[in-house]
């Protein structure tokens, strides 16, 4: 039990970092000595998250330059813009889920710490990008940030059309359309 409950928490942490209108979370064990257990096993949990991690301040020297924000179904295209950026400076440091995560680990955690952790957010917007899950949420991280930041953080590309949210329209986007590689 003590094996779950530490990355029970870590998940309720991020969840609740991230904004989920949750105001106190209870976990419960109807056996008093695996409660007991249990509880020692919070407390100690507990302290790990205790101090909050500060935003990146001004001047803040990042881990990545950029963070790419791409529907899989786009690797192709996304892998070309990869590949161009580092022809033209080959000492970037560009965060890539496909060449950063590390299999089988807990890569939401990952994404988010790598998003913190990035001078700029790159999004690629095209049809699969609005419907998934995982893309809305990374932009919406990086919309916080773009909007907290003193530069902006946020560079979207708008790679193939569709219906973007006027939220997305908001900020400035690159116009790659439609998806042309050839003119890089």
């Amino acid at each position: 039990m003590e094996e779950v409950l530490e990355p029970l928490i870590g998940a309720a942490v991020n969840w609740l970092a991230l904004g989920l209108p949750v105001k106190t979370l209870k976990i419960v064990e109807y056996s008093e000595p695996k409660a007991l257990k249990m509880r020692d096993a919070f407390v100690a949990i507990k302290q790990k998250y205790d101090a909050p991690s500060p935003l990146p301040e001004p001047g803040k020297s990042f881990k990545y330059d950029y963070f790419i924000s791409y529907s899989h179904q786009n690797m192709a295209e996304v892998t070309c813009l990869y590949d161009e950026m580092l022809a033209l400076k080959p000492d970037l440091k560009i965060f890539l889920d496909q060449t950063h995560l590390n299999t089988g680990s807990a890569w939401q955690q990952e994404l988010y710490e790598a998003l913190d952790e990035c001078r700029k957010v790159i999004v690629v917007y095209s049809p699969p990008y609005l419907t998934s899950k995982v893309c809305k949420e990374e932009f919406n991280i990086a919309m916080l940030r773009h909007r907290e930041a003193e530069g902006n953080v946020l560079v979207p590309i708008y790679l193939h059309s569709a219906q973007l949210p006027t939220y997305m329209q908001l900020i400035q986007f690159i116009d790659c359309r439609e998806g042309d590689t050839k003119g890089r």
